[in-house]
């Protein structure tokens, strides 16, 4: 989820030997749950935008990507119709109640903010508002099923804080083991044995969720494989 990327969800994937499974680069509401990683040497890692000063780096990449597609206009250029951002909102509205409050800091003459002020872009407005697009809130990793595979890796480099600060829930209710046999899960398949797994019994999983994890995983279309 690079340059700020927010707004993804992954569900119901298998990372396989990979150095990181997924890369949480200061974005804002990106949900993964249910996901299996194995030979993994990161579950994932952080980078958040605390560790720079303002500007921060690819702020252009963030506003194009959401205060320019949300502009109102005729839907020539950087714009778009109010009636299509109505239906944006109304659409991502079901999965993120609160997007209408996200913003890019910027000031009153929304100008993008290039230093951190006492009355305009201050300290709160840029980097603890949790509706910020430069704080890396609303972000959730859970349900995680990890084989041979190493922790969250989060940063040290960003004055002490962390996704984990912005999120304290984060990483929860993640299973290790140091074998997919372990598990029951069968790589070749991605299915596990609903018989023996000990998910059946795990927090956070059950038997329900093994039931829904064999129904729907699929490796259709997966490759190269090996």
């Amino acid at each position: 989820m690079d340059d700020g990327m927010s707004g993804m969800v992954i569900h119901h994937n298998v990372f396989d030997n990979a150095q990181h499974g997924l890369f949480y680069n200061s974005g804002h509401s990106n949900v993964a749950s249910d996901n299996v990683f194995k030979d993994v040497t990161y579950v994932g890692h952080d980078k958040l935008y605390h560790e720079d000063s303002l500007p921060v780096p690819n702020s252009k990449v963030v506003v194009e990507r959401y205060n320019d597609m949300l502009k109102v206009g005729d839907g020539t250029g950087f714009t778009n119709t109010r009636q299509n951002v109505e239906k944006w909102y109304r659409r991502y509205g079901k999965q993120y109640p609160n997007i209408r409050d996200w913003y890019v800091p910027a000031d009153s003459k929304g100008q993008i903010c290039t230093s951190v002020g006492t009355t305009e872009c201050t300290q709160s407005q840029v980097w603890e508002n949790p509706d910020s697009l430069y704080v890396p809130s609303h972000n959730v990793l859970t349900r995680s099923v990890s084989i041979a595979s190493g922790g969250f890796a989060y940063t040290d480099d960003a004055d002490g804080v962390n996704v984990k600060t912005f999120n304290p829930e984060f990483d929860s209710y993640n299973v290790s083991r140091s074998t997919a046999a372990e598990f029951g899960f069968d790589p070749a398949t991605g299915k596990f044995d609903a018989r023996t797994t000990p998910l059946n019994t795990a927090d956070g999983f059950g038997r329900a969720w093994v039931r829904e994890w064999n129904e729907k995983f699929t490796l259709q279309g997966i490759g190269p494989r090996s």
